[in-house]
């Protein structure tokens, strides 16, 4: 078969024959920046443990971008670790080849898509280059000189009002009436009869229980488990209750625990 010859300029060329040979299955999820924190958190738990070569292009764009928020937490260092180990492998990489592979496909990705850090990581690579993969890196310092990359703002949870806050707005006194007694604009609370309390579906906590032991069954997760941010965030996205909330995944996981089904070692849940 005959080889596909890519020529960069007047004086080089490169053989691709060897590099479509190797080129390997890369793992891609849609929708990363867009995403809230905790969403995030589930869709990236797997991919942050592989190694750069197994991330498409443009997903190792999206994390990276991502890492630029400075998330609070776990998901924020998990993030920059990723982005500092990406970096190490990018100048590791095996040979010629592997690295006119990385920089081709990096070329087909849309400048503004590629954040200022991953730009640096890969501009870093300047001195260990052939003439080849020179020039490709070279084309690419063009484009990004003449464009701004896009910026990604991670959704934020608003603020919760803080304990001082609210306690201040208790403590305010209200307008004096004749008679020199406060009137207060609060209304009176009204008693719910207890009949009226909302019925409790019971599929609902059944729902949760089959979902978190279905994931924590599965082979992948059986021995080591799963981060109780991740099961918790999972649970409640797969849900057909839109409005199931944390507390309601953890009291079931708390039960199960009871139950002798689970048990929570760390920030973990391991099947029994």
């Amino acid at each position: 078969m005959a080889a596909t010859v890519i020529r960069r300029g007047p004086q080089s060329e490169v053989s691709l024959a060897s590099v479509s040979d190797r080129r390997v299955s890369r793992t891609h999820v849609e929708g990363l920046r867009t995403s809230a924190p905790q969403m995030i958190q589930v869709q990236v738990e797997d991919l942050l443990r592989q190694h750069s070569e197994r991330i498409a292009i443009p997903c190792i764009a999206d994390l990276f971008a991502i890492a630029e928020n400075d998330l609070p937490g776990v998901l924020g260092e998990e993030l920059k670790a990723f982005a500092s180990r990406a970096t190490r492998e990018f100048r590791d990489m095996p040979n010629e080849n592997a690295r006119i592979e990385f920089l081709d496909e990096l070329l087909k990705l849309d400048a503004k898509k590629v954040p200022r850090t991953l730009r640096k990581a890969v501009l870093g690579l300047e001195g260990a280059l052939m003439e080849a993969a020179s020039e490709m890196l070279g084309e690419l310092r063009g484009r990004w000189d003449s464009t701004e990359p896009e910026l990604v703002n991670v959704p934020r949870p608003p603020p919760r009002l803080s304990s001082i806050s609210k306690s201040t707005a208790d403590a305010a006194p209200a307008p004096a009436t004749r008679g020199g007694k406060a009137k207060s604009d609060k209304p009176k609370a009204v008693r719910t009869p207890a009949s009226a309390k909302p019925e409790v579906d019971p599929a609902r906590p059944e729902s949760i229980r089959l979902d978190v032991m279905d994931r924590l069954k599965t082979p992948e997760y059986g021995e080591r488990g799963l981060k109780e941010a991740v099961l918790v965030g999972g649970c409640r996205h797969r849900s057909i209750y839109k409005d199931l909330t944390e507390a309601e995944v953890k009291a079931e996981l708390r039960k199960l625990e009871r139950e002798g089904k689970v048990k929570h070692t760390g920030e973990r849940w391991i099947i029994r």
